[in-house]
């Protein structure tokens, strides 16, 4: 076990994180919060992305793939574009067609809040974060993510 939570960068976090401050909005202009989007007794990976992420590209399809295939596990997608870059990152939906729920937030709010939830610095995009079935924050993890650690973390933190 030690393996995969170090593939992950997770850590323990010995606070109880508030999801329920971290506004989101929709691409329709209609606003929400990351807590009335997560799924209550499952799994909720988030993944932060920006329209202009390569890696992100790559990775919406194997996220969607994963999110297709469990059905113990919410994805929310979160771009970090803003307001003024809302139209690309629309685009970007366009052309990667995920099959999870993507919202919009910006960079400012985006960090601070991923900040307030790890105590780490948001180091960009792609940026995943964990919640287990309980809402309970897991980890964190900067960059590309291994659907098949992410998978085997899971199986091994599941009841």
């Amino acid at each position: 076990m030690k393996k995969i939570v170090s593939i992950f960068s997770f850590c323990s976090l010995f606070f109880v994180s508030s999801v329920f401050a971290f506004e989101l909005e929709r691409f329709n202009g209609s606003q929400t919060n990351l807590d009335d989007q997560m799924g209550k007794d499952k799994w909720t990976l988030v993944m932060f992305w920006a329209h202009d992420c390569g890696i992100c590209r790559t990775e919406f399809p194997l996220i969607s793939d994963f999110h297709d295939s469990r059905d113990d596990v919410d994805v929310i997608g979160i771009s970090i574009d803003g307001d003024g870059k809302k139209s690309l990152a629309q685009d970007f939906l366009e052309s990667t067609k995920p099959s999870f729920p993507t919202f919009i937030t910006s960079l400012t709010l985006a960090s601070g809040n991923y900040n307030i939830l790890t105590q780490e610095q948001f180091r960009g995009t792609p940026t995943f974060l964990l919640f287990s079935p309980d809402g309970e924050l897991i980890g964190n993890n900067p960059g590309k993510l291994s659907i098949s650690a992410l998978e085997k973390f899971i199986a091994s933190n599941s009841q």
